[in-house]
C-alpha cells in the first residue's frame, strides 16, 4: 500500500525502494496476488524512473509468478502504462507469452477501458504549440487553419490525454514524452 501511494504521488524512486525491501520484511503476504501486484508496481516505478530493462525484468517475474496460479487480477485491471508496456513486449515474453495473451483477452471480454487513442498528426502540431502560451487565434495563424479547427484539435487532445486544461495537457504530454525537449522548454 505504501509503495502504491508513493507511486501515485510521483515519488517513483521511493516506491521502488519500498518494493525492493519487501523480501526483507518478516510479515508474509496475505493475498496470493500481493507479490505479483508488488512486482507490477515495480514495473510502473521502473518505467516512470526511465529504467525499461528493470521494468522488463519485473514484468517477466510477475508473469512467471502469476501463470502457475492463474492470477490475472492485477494485470487485467492494471493502469494504461502497464498494459501498454505489456503489449509492447508481446513477441519477446518467452514462456509468459501465452499467459500475456490470455490477460489481454480477459481485458477485452470485460471491456476494460481501451488504451487511449493516439494523437493525430494535426493534434500533435497543436500540442507542440500549447507550451508557447500563444492564443488559439495565433496558433490558428501559425498552422494556417481556422480558430475553430484549432479548438477542435485542442478538445481532441484534452479527451485523449484525459485532462481539462492547457496546463494539464502540457504537463501530461511532457510526462509521456509527447513533447520534444526543445519544444517543451520553449515558453514565451
Amino acid at each position: 500500500m505504501r509503495a502504491r501511494t508513493q507511486l501515485r504521488l510521483g515519488r517513483h524512486h521511493a516506491a521502488g525502494s519500498l518494493l525492493r525491501s519487501l523480501p526483507d520484511e518478516e510479515a508474509p503476504m496475505q493475498l496470493r496476488w500481493a507479490a505479483i501486484e508488488a512486482a507490477l508496481l515495480g514495473v510502473q516505478a521502473a518505467l516512470a524512473s526511465g529504467a525499461p530493462d528493470r521494468a522488463a525484468r519485473l514484468l517477466d517475474e510477475a508473469l512467471r509468478a502469476a501463470e502457475p496460479t492463474g492470477v490475472r487480477f492485477p494485470f487485467v485491471f492494471g493502469p494504461p502504462e502497464l498494459i501498454a508496456f505489456l503489449t509492447s513486449r508481446l513477441g519477446g515474453l518467452g514462456a509468459g507469452e501465452r499467459f500475456a495473451g490470455e490477460i489481454l483477452a480477459v481485458r477485452r471480454r470485460l471491456r476494460t477501458p481501451p488504451m487511449p487513442a493516439p494523437l493525430t498528426e494535426r493534434e500533435r502540431s497543436v500540442l507542440r504549440l500549447l507550451p508557447t502560451q500563444r492564443s488559439i487565434d495565433e496558433i490558428a495563424q501559425d498552422l494556417t487553419v481556422s480558430p475553430n479547427t484549432v479548438k477542435t484539435h485542442v478538445r481532441g487532445i484534452y479527451t485523449k490525454l484525459d485532462v481539462r486544461s492547457r496546463r494539464e495537457a502540457v504537463a501530461i504530454a511532457r510526462e509521456r514524452g509527447l513533447l520534444d525537449a526543445e519544444v517543451a522548454d520553449f515558453s514565451v
